[in-house]
């Protein structure tokens, strides 16, 4: 039995599922987000204005990629995205 080829995210289906809100956070990315207090708008904002800057194919479980959005105040917001099981963004863990 052949498996399935895993699907990397882009950005137009990254763009989608924040303006729907279907998407989920890992738990290491809401601990994150808590801890820098990244507001949900704030991550959904960056989601949509954002650009993928880097592809990780090789993720496990699903390939990912890196995103960059901005805050309002101009600062950087870096999200890794993957393409989940189920078709939904993952937001697995950002930075500034």
């Amino acid at each position: 039995m052949t498996k399935a080829k895993k699907q990397r995210p882009n950005i137009r289906f990254i763009r989608e599922h924040a303006e729907t809100g279907r998407y989920r956070l890992t738990g290491h990315a809401v601990m994150a987000r808590l801890r820098r207090n990244i507001a949900t708008t704030q991550l959904r904002l960056a989601l949509l204005n954002g650009e993928i800057i880097e592809h990780y194919p090789d993720d496990e479980p699903y390939p990912s990629c890196l995103v960059l959005g901005w805050f309002e105040s101009g600062d950087p917001l870096h999200i890794v995205c993957s393409r989940g099981g189920n078709g939904t963004v993952i937001a697995c863990r950002y930075g500034l």
